[in-house]
């Protein structure tokens, strides 16, 4: 899939396909910049690139272990007949088409929202992910957070690998952008 979704830091339109290639990102923007809804738009169209896909809140993880709290999140039934007003209302969590965490497997995991579990959660996430990422080698993970929280506990994740991606207003340079790379002069 080609959707495209938004800018990364050097101004480039990234596709969804793009995001998805990398093992772990950081999706990064102010409130209210769509984070949320491109991580669902992600997990709704992304059953071409991967084996399963699942969107979740971090609050919701707090505390758990990621690997039992997916596996309980999967054991109910997919949401993959949501209509877009449904989507934009989802709260929690949701998955496309059934699938299992397997060694083997290549899926996604979405984690909305990482800079609203508080401070002191922030370890035991880091932790989590960084357990995800060697258990399921395949497993790709997108990660959303307010870019000022990013600033302040990327050291927590500086083990990590991690491609950052930089959501920007949609301003009059992005739409003429936009329109220009979409064949419109």
């Amino acid at each position: 899939s080609s959707t495209e979704v938004g800018y990364d830091r050097t101004r480039t339109y990234i596709k969804i396909d793009e995001i998805s290639k990398e093992r772990f990102s950081f999706v990064l923007a102010m409130p209210g910049m769509g984070k949320s809804r491109l991580l669902k738009q992600i997990v709704k169209q992304s059953s071409e690139i991967f084996q399963g896909s699942l969107y979740i809140e971090a609050k919701y993880l707090n505390g758990k272990d990621y690997e039992k709290a997916i596996n309980k999140i999967l054991a109910r039934p997919p949401g993959d007949l949501l209509s877009e007003q449904e989507l934009v209302a989802k709260k929690n969590s949701f998955f496309e088409k059934p699938f299992e965490l397997k060694k083997d497997s290549a899926f996604l995991v979405c984690l909305d929202a990482l800079d609203e579990v508080g401070f002191d959660n922030i370890g035991h996430h880091a932790e989590q992910l960084d357990e995800l990422r060697y258990n399921y080698p395949k497993a790709h993970i997108i990660v959303s957070c307010r870019d000022y929280i990013h600033k302040r506990i990327q050291d927590r994740f500086s083990d990590i690998p991690v491609k950052l991606f930089q959501l920007n207003p949609f301003n009059r340079f992005s739409a003429e952008e936009f329109l220009r790379e979409s064949g419109f002069d």
